[in-house]
């Protein structure tokens, strides 16, 4: 596993400074909860300057609640968008970002398979989304404990996988990119792309039952359509995110075996 070292060794900076960053944006938006629940409630004069599609379609319905708020001011918002930047960054840099530079063409002469390139840089990138989801988990318990978010215990763990699963797939997206490409800028692109229009298409099916279909084929509402931190595992939304991914990783290891390297 000596690929998968060297890629953990090389990205321990990165994941230091994504860590630090998520932590401190969870603690900056959830310290504010205790003092701003009144002004969120959905009476409040404040939240019904906002028409209810508005509201539902930014994920901001009854932030009185304190799972509802964590998801959307930090699981759904910043802290998703550091997430898709930590994990699209990491992507390019499995085989297109190398292949830019030549490094993986230098790499595969040392006895290495093409799809071991691939398996394990992507499983080195896992175990860093892993630890982004115990910073964000750490984050989050501890402002349920001192800052009234009052959230189900037993609900962080499910609030928690489901926003590493949308990273994880935004990550695989960018990664077959790259692997068919050869192209950071692809692989990057694609990754941001799913972020982006998962969250449109969430957005435009929560305006009207009429769009519901939308909600389907969205990322985003597949991972915090249910509010999992209120409501616990959603397995449907799991089961879409995670295997997904895996099939955008299958779709990276063809893409890696049949193409010329470099060209």
């Amino acid at each position: 596993m000596a690929l998968l070292t060297r890629s953990l060794r090389a990205s321990a900076l990165s994941l230091v400074l994504h860590s630090i960053a998520l932590a401190a944006i969870g603690s900056f938006y959830l310290a504010f909860f205790s003092s701003m629940s009144d002004l969120l409630s959905e009476k409040s004069a404040m939240m019904q300057a906002f028409s209810p599609g508005m509201l539902k379609a930014l994920g901001m319905e009854d932030l009185s609640q304190g799972a509802n708020y964590a998801q959307a001011a930090f699981l759904g918002l910043l802290g998703l968008v550091l997430l898709v930047a930590a994990c699209t960054g990491w992507a390019a840099a499995v085989s297109a970002g190398p292949e830019e530079t030549g490094e993986l063409e230098l790499t595969l002469a040392h006895a290495v398979t093409r799809r071991q390139v691939i398996l394990e840089r992507t499983l080195a990138l896992l175990l860093r989304v892993i630890v982004l989801g115990a910073v964000a988990l750490a984050t989050i318990a501890a402002f349920n404990q001192w800052g009234g978010l009052d959230i189900p215990w037993k609900n962080l763990p499910a609030g928690i996988v489901s926003w590493m699963g949308l990273g994880l797939l935004c990550a695989t997206a960018g990664i077959a990119a790259g692997a068919w490409t050869g192209r950071r800028v692809a692989a990057i692109g694609t990754g941001v792309g799913v972020a982006v229009v998962g969250y449109l298409l969430n957005a435009v099916g929560s305006q009207s039952p009429d769009y519901d279909v939308l909600l389907g084929v969205s990322p985003y509402a597949w991972a915090f359509r249910h509010t999992p931190l209120a409501n616990g595992w959603d397995g449907t939304g799991l089961a879409l995110l995670y295997g997904v991914s895996a099939v955008m990783l299958v779709i990276a290891l063809v893409g890696i075996t049949v193409r010329d390297i470099g060209r």
